[in-house]
């Protein structure tokens, strides 16, 4: 899951970003 990973290093400074598109991605 590379993407995740850099999407986790990009988003760390804000978590609620990266939760949010954690759940857009669920969704597709």
């Amino acid at each position: 899951n590379e993407d995740a990973n850099v999407l986790k290093s990009e988003q760390a400074v804000e978590p609620d970003q990266f939760y949010y598109v954690l759940e857009l991605d669920n969704e597709s």
